[in-house]
């Protein structure tokens, strides 16, 4: 982690024992991971669009699945640009897992393929647990 970089554990006087390295320590490493993913997948969607919006629009069916692809970069990219760690909305630790399995606002692997945010929706398969969203949950 970068000792310029704000942290997100920036607390008050009164929570500041939270902030003990001891117990942030591989949140920070988690979150610096997610941001350096973030970073290259920006890049990289902004190389792709850039080239499929340089590539020849053909015609018919074929102009329309470049404008299509083109509205499927765009789309991403600029949901991608409006987060930052804020993509990122907790973590869960399971009783029979130490790994704590981070939960994201979107799903984001790093280049390794490592999931480092999962997107949670009726079945958590990270921890193989059902999840109830609602009154009385």
């Amino acid at each position: 982690m970068d000792p310029l970089a704000p942290s997100a554990f920036n607390l008050p006087g009164n929570l500041a024992a939270k902030a003990d390295p001891a117990l942030i320590a591989g949140d920070e490493q988690h979150f610096a991971a997610i941001a350096a993913s973030l970073e290259q997948s920006i890049a990289e969607l902004s190389d792709r669009l850039d080239a499929e919006r340089r590539a020849p629009g053909g015609e018919g069916q074929e102009a329309m699945d470049r404008d299509l692809e083109i509205h499927r970069l765009t789309a991403r990219l600029r949901t991608l640009r409006r987060y930052g760690l804020d993509l990122c909305l907790g973590h869960m630790v399971s009783a029979d897992n130490s790994e704590p399995v981070y939960v994201g606002r979107l799903g984001l692997t790093d280049s390794e393929g490592r999931r480092l945010l999962v997107v949670l929706d009726g079945l958590d398969e990270a921890v193989g647990n059902p999840i109830t969203v609602g009154p009385g949950a």
